[in-house]
């Protein structure tokens, strides 16, 4: 008998370390745009201070939620894994001091060092704090204790207070049991605008994660096939991602949805049977290390797209065209917004699916929000809507023009990271707000729509949503983003065929 050719291994790919000079250039960058901020009232012993995320039990149990570094103190201090830490700047200096919680030895946690969090995440100085809120790291350092009341004592000291103007939440000033430390909207603001743009270490890591993403969105596509559930979708993605990248988590709840489930925007459920003929619209990303991506593919659950499929997602695919043909420095990305959704209109009468008409005219009746009701993208980076969208006395207001929900209307620079991802949808709900003539605005949207066409061929179609995470340019952007995007190479790679990621 012959013996059988064992299979050749998949070489690994090696996994992305990020350099510690990212956290430090961060920390420059906030220390500088604070200096600048408050010019000559400017502190010698003034400090900006940065609570860590503690470990949370899920209800009354002692079982832990997945940890999750609060963003800001990760985007300057990193200690994606570590609980219960303070970091503080220096605004004059940019000198940074870590403050490490103090716990007895024990055999439930990996002790870490200071000479590892140097080497990870430094140049710092190393401190314990005396408020301790968790157990479940002991960290071992051999700098001279500096308690954080002494620290907040001897200096004056800031935290961050505002409100996320893209979610409306307010960001609580941390505080000690006994001592109240002062919040401040500066701080809160000049570390929010600099997460909107990026170093080069954040970009060689977020460009490393969006191709162990694309590769994860690859075997998804390879997975895909009528009668499974569309959670196994999402595993698929999720599996391919772990044994390529390593990631940490998925980087939100992962959207796995077939059919009319395509149309509900932030579809969670997963628990549809895939059917033959359906389209699915899987909105997937990774976290690594805390940054994360953001990747949007709409394909033909049986591999092949039908008539309209094809129609509906060369439009969605043209309108992300027009948007990356116009993006670069100086233009307002609430100007790419409204492009994409006239892109999206034309494409829509040509198929007769919105009659014919000034497309200005259309645009203002609500028609593109009838069929595109989110914004066209959003800044990515140690979150998946990052800060800095919305700044008060720093970045442009919401638009009165827009009326769906536009989560930044910057204008761009280069560096600043965002996802481009027009959709095109045929919900249900809005259908009926129409049919049922629900009000005056839905009385004038059903007087340009072709109501015979949409209700007998794609009354059940769902979505089709195209998401890319792409950086700006000096001159343009680049796509980090490496999945198949045109009809032909998404049937060809469903089918087995070759796929490059560089």
């Amino acid at each position: 008998k012959k013996k059988k050719k064992k299979k050749k291994l998949t070489k690994k790919m090696e996994i992305y370390e990020p350099k510690p000079e990212m956290y430090e250039l961060n920390r420059q960058k906030v220390c500088k745009k604070m200096r600048e901020a408050l010019g000559d009232k400017l502190k010698d012993n003034q400090w900006g201070i940065f609570k860590g995320e503690i470990f949370k039990t899920t209800s009354n149990s002692d079982n832990n939620h997945l940890f999750i570094q609060e963003p800001y103190f990760a985007y300057l201090f990193g200690c994606h894994e570590i609980t219960d830490c303070w970091g503080a700047i220096h605004y004059a200096t940019g000198k940074s001091i870590l403050f490490i919680p103090e716990y007895p030895e024990n055999f439930w946690s990996e002790p870490l060092d200071e000479k590892e969090l140097q080497e990870r995440y430094g140049p710092f100085d190393v401190h314990y704090h005396s408020q301790t809120t968790s157990y479940n790291f002991h960290v071992k350092t051999t700098s001279k204790k500096m308690t954080m009341e002494s620290f907040l004592e001897k200096n004056d000291v800031e935290g961050m207070k505002g409100v996320n103007q893209d979610s409306g939440l307010d960001f609580e000033t941390p505080s000690l049991p006994n001592i109240a430390i002062k919040g401040s909207e500066i701080l809160f603001n000049m570390a929010s605008d600099a997460r909107a743009t990026k170093n080069k270490h954040e970009l060689d890591l977020m460009r490393w994660g969006n191709k162990v993403s694309s590769m994860g969105h690859v075997a998804l596509l390879r997975s895909a096939k009528p009668d499974i559930k569309e959670f196994v979708m999402a595993n698929a993605f999720y599996s391919e991602c772990a044994k390529k990248g390593n990631p940490q988590r998925f980087a939100y709840g992962p959207i796995a949805a077939s059919g009319p489930s395509g149309a509900v925007l932030h579809y969670q459920t997963n628990n549809r049977m895939t059917k033959d003929g359906h389209i699915a619209l899987c909105d997937f990303g990774c976290s690594y290390y805390d940054y994360t991506t953001d990747i949007t593919t709409s394909f033909p659950i049986n591999g092949k797209f039908s008539d309209n499929q094809k129609v509906i997602y060369n439009i969605v695919l043209d309108a992300q065209k027009a948007v990356m043909n116009a993006i670069k420095p100086g233009v307002k990305w609430s100007d790419m917004h409204i492009l994409a959704g006239k892109v999206i209109l034309k494409g829509l009468q040509a198929a007769n699916i919105v009659l014919e008409g000034d497309v200005d005219e259309l645009y203002e009746a609500g028609v593109a929000d009838f069929f595109f009701p989110h914004g066209l993208g959003h800044l990515l980076g140690i979150t998946t809507h990052d800060a800095g969208g919305y700044l008060k006395g720093i970045t442009p207001d919401r638009p009165d023009t827009i009326k769906v929900n536009l989560r930044t209307s910057r204008v761009l620079e280069e560096n600043m990271v965002i996802t481009i991802e027009p959709g095109c949808y045929f919900n249900k709900m809005l259908i009926n707000w129409v049919k049922t003539k629900k009000d005056e605005k839905h009385v004038r949207i059903g007087t340009f729509l072709n109501m015979d066409k949409i209700e007998k061929e794609f009354i059940e179609f769902g979505g089709v949503r195209i998401e890319d995470n792409v950086v700006i340019t000096k001159d343009g952007f680049e796509n980090f983003t490496k999945v198949p995007r045109d009809v032909d190479d998404i049937e060809r790679v469903m089918a087995g065929g070759d796929w490059s990621f560089e």
